[in-house]
């Protein structure tokens, strides 16, 4: 037992990492959000764990929005983006826009970048949902193993990509002048709904931009089973 304890002692900065990233990686996959790696904002999700029903996706969302805790750590990790560096212009825009509150502007600008980051990490262009059967296929496949460690660390990343493209992509009726307030790709850049264009979905559009730069390479890109070129 004092063997224990004084190992838990010498490791306690690494313990409490590791717990940490565990809550943080239960909200991301509860939510379906990308929760990139900012300490403040961890550290709210971890505390928030403690609750009957921790607000998970409030706290997200209102942390990574404009004025936010984390908001700076998003745009600085998006700029950072290899995948995003011919895009820097447009990025830029989208940026601001959102920092203005033109939802809109932010949104309509967000979402084409997504389907730029996927296609220039496989070597060519596709509906965002053709590439992630790509992923699901490298996942299951001989390529899991390699990619294990590194898809763990960004676990939040990949389950938003895996959960909100096929819904965020997916074909629906377009009802002109009606109210909808979940973000769906089609209707935004159609026009035909209204209720969408807020800082939440602009944010969710971010966090989505991001968590596909992410992880694009890593399972779209060139590897030792793929001679598809990254750019």
């Amino acid at each position: 037992m004092i063997s224990a304890a004084q190992w838990w002692r010498d490791n306690e900065s690494e313990i409490d990492a590791l717990i940490t990233w565990g809550v943080v990686s239960r909200a991301g996959k509860e939510t379906h959000l990308y929760v990139p790696a900012d300490g403040p904002t961890w550290k709210k999700i971890e505390s928030a764990a403690s609750q009957d029903i921790p607000n998970f996706e409030q706290i997200i969302v209102t942390s990574f929005s404009p004025g936010g805790i984390g908001f700076e750590t998003l745009v600085e990790e998006l700029r950072n983006a290899d995948l995003l560096k011919r895009r820097t212009r447009e990025l830029d825009e989208v940026v601001a826009s959102i920092e203005d509150g033109r939802y809109f502007v932010s949104i309509c600008g967000t979402l084409p970048l997504v389907e730029f980051v996927l296609s220039s990490a496989a070597g060519n262009w596709s509906d965002p949902r053709k590439h992630l059967e790509e992923m699901r296929r490298r996942l299951s496949e001989t390529l899991a193993h390699e990619l294990e460690a590194q898809l763990l660390i960004e676990s939040s990343a990949l389950e938003m990509v895996l959960s909100e493209i096929p819904d965020i992509w997916a074909n629906g009726k377009q009802d002109v002048g009606a109210i909808e307030e979940k973000l769906n790709r089609h209707r935004a850049l159609h026009g035909t709904t209204l209720g969408w264009a807020d800082s939440q979905n602009a944010t969710r559009a971010l966090l989505l931009l991001a968590a596909a730069a992410k992880v694009a390479s890593s399972l779209l890109g060139s590897t030792p089973t793929s001679n598809v070129p990254t750019s």
